[in-house]
């Protein structure tokens, strides 16, 4: 029948982009004459995995992760792969090692948001991995079971691209069937329906999504994964949010899923982190925060986060959940769409929403958000927006301003 392709956003690399359209191409050729419908989602984040590729047919989830390399190949589950004498992935984790974080980040997210009774047509642990090579490769792939585990290697895979069509054919799972609206629900939970059904769909928030419980707790340490999943259900927990506070898009380096949140607090101290100009305004400046931590109160702009939510009711989310500078109009559209389901379940709960942002933020939400009206919408606290509207931004921004807000005093 077909392919139908979805790309959340091009790649970083010019070899990316061109390999992704030499994969759309075969593919298309190959599925143009069978009776399957073959979804191919480019780029895709999951519990802050970047996956190059993630193939979804009828018996199979297929997670793919590309590799720029040639030669003969030695792989292992926990040594360096070596290609040709060259240490692949250098300095990182190994592609098996990638990809079993990728396939889990994948089975996560499913098992939590895919409706009850999933089980019975989609066998989750049987979502496999393919690390796909560009070039030629040298490998036996039947020495796979010996050069790793025997459990991996049911669910572990790797070709070049001339082998490719031979490889996803080979790949099933006989308990696995993802068809008709069990194909939707699979889109729906990993927030990539809007991809597929125009730039004017929007996929239905999750009401029966299982939420995580909530933690009382600071995180702990300076890194930890999935940590937008944790910050969502604790606010979806709470009876009400006080106040909601919508931003514009995610920082350009190191996003992890939170509105305005860093994971380091080198990163929140910067003069120019628009999250600590917006917790300055709050009243909660770099003085607090230094006593916060040498307290032991928190050790991270996360945990910092989550007690606001906790204590105050304050929550923070973006109205795109992509950089919105470098798109187009209908990529705006489809990256709003996608942060929607979140957005309206908080909307649902804020008492009060706030706009940070009076051009790109402002213009989606009234676009996107018919019939929500937020209290407050003032100039986005980013060091660009102060260039042309400098006494309006330092207003806001250099002082107390938002503090005042939830206070009531103004």
């Amino acid at each position: 029948m077909a392919v139908k392709f979805g790309l959340q956003c091009k790649y970083d690399t010019v070899h990316e982009n061109r390999f992704w359209n030499k994969l759309t191409s075969l593919l298309t050729d190959h599925y143009s004459t069978s009776d399957e419908v073959v979804h191919l989602i480019g780029n895709i984040i999951v519990e802050g995995k970047q996956i190059d590729a993630l193939c979804i047919k009828n018996d199979a989830i297929i997670a793919i992760d590309f590799k720029d390399y040639a030669g003969k190949l030695q792989i292992s589950e926990n040594a360096p792969w070596i290609i040709s004498g060259q240490e692949i992935n250098a300095g990182s984790k190994n592609p098996y090692a990638q990809l079993h974080a990728h396939k889990f980040a994948l089975l996560n997210t499913l098992e939590k948001r895919l409706p009850l009774g999933f089980e019975h047509w989609v066998n989750l642990g049987h979502i496999n991995a393919l690390v796909l090579f560009h070039q030629e490769i040298e490998y036996d792939v039947t020495k796979m079971k010996f050069d790793l585990s025997p459990g991996a290697s049911k669910w572990f895979n790797l070709c070049d691209i001339d082998h490719l069509i031979q490889t996803l054919d080979e790949i099933v799972s006989d308990s696995t069937l993802i068809k008709g609206e069990n194909r939707n629900e699979v889109l729906r939970a990993l927030g990539v329906s809007s991809l597929f059904d125009g730039p004017t769909a929007v996929a239905p928030p999750p009401v029966d999504v299982p939420i995580p419980s909530p933690i009382n707790n600071p995180t702990g340490g300076d890194a930890e994964e999935g940590f937008a999943d944790i910050y969502y259900a604790q606010a979806m927990s709470l009876d009400r949010i006080k106040y909601l506070i919508i931003g514009q898009d995610p920082y350009t380096t190191n996003p992890n899923g939170v509105a305005f949140c860093k994971n380091f607090l080198y990163d929140f101290r910067k003069d120019n982190c628009s999250g600590r100009i917006v917790f300055q305004s709050l009243g909660i400046g770099l003085d607090v925060i230094d006593k916060l931590k040498a307290d032991g109160e928190i050790n991270n702009p996360k945990d910092l986060f989550l007690r606001v939510l906790q204590r105050a009711g304050i929550c923070f989310t973006n109205i795109s959940n992509q950089q919105t500078a470098m798109l187009s109009d209908q990529q705006k559209d489809k990256a709003v769409l996608e942060a929607k389901a979140l957005n309206l379940r908080l909307i649902n709960k804020a008492e009060h929403i706030i706009l940070l942002g009076k051009t790109t933020t402002n213009d989606l939400f009234h676009k996107h958000y018919p019939g929500v009206v937020p209290d407050r919408v003032l100039i986005h606290p980013s060091l660009k927006a102060r260039v042309n509207n400098e006494k309006e931004w330092d207003d806001v921004w250099t002082t107390n301003k938002l503090e005042r807000i939830i206070q009531g005093i103004e």
